[in-house]
């Protein structure tokens, strides 16, 4: 479930004259070190700062050959997109919502579940870039990262959307209407 806490401290400093982006594919796909090494790779060549989050799927030595700005098995994430400028997820629906409600633009490699029809919507409704998991390169990953960064639309169109998802009311109206039908329902049942 999607938290309402918003605003807490990072554990790091983030460098304001450098783009910063944040890197987690989710509890269930945080082992993938390919991906997370080309992203870092990428945003190396690019010169920003990466934040990634493996969600306890790394070993301490693959943390230490990333070389990313940061690496952390864990990290206060609506904090991190409220700061990030592009995040790159496997398009977990928690992360897209989070990302999107602070306006900030995608990068989406669906890897499993409801992920692939997730980064449809995410391209669809032109708020970010898909890139396969199973052919992404640093090379690929670098000129996403360059699309995304270089295009102040996507994070528009992703602040648009953000709107649009904060005024359909969210876990409070779902809990209304949940309650709405359950005092309607007959008596027993």
């Amino acid at each position: 479930m999607r938290s309402d806490n918003r605003a807490e401290d990072l554990p790091f400093a983030v460098d304001t004259d450098k783009p910063f982006i944040f890197m987690s594919l989710g509890t269930l796909q945080g082992h993938r070190y390919r991906l997370f090494r080309a992203a870092a790779l990428a945003c190396r060549q690019l010169d920003v700062q990466l934040l990634v989050a493996h969600c306890g799927g790394l070993s301490k030595q693959q943390e230490s050959a990333l070389s990313a700005t940061w690496v952390m098995g864990f990290a206060p994430q609506r904090a991190v997109l409220e700061r990030a400028d592009l995040c790159i997820t496997h398009g977990g629906l928690n992360t897209v919502m989070d990302a999107l409600e602070f306006a900030t633009p995608l990068l989406v490699l669906p890897i499993a579940f409801d992920q692939p029809g997730v980064s449809a919507r995410v391209v669809h409704h032109d708020v970010g870039l898909r890139l396969s998991p199973n052919y992404v390169t640093a090379a690929k990953m670098k000129k996403a990262i360059r699309t995304l960064l270089a295009d102040q639309g996507y994070v528009d169109r992703a602040r648009e959307v953000g709107r649009s998802i904060a005024a359909a009311g969210g876990l409070q109206k779902a809990v209304n209407i949940i309650e709405a039908a359950v005092g309607q329902a007959p008596n027993g049942g």
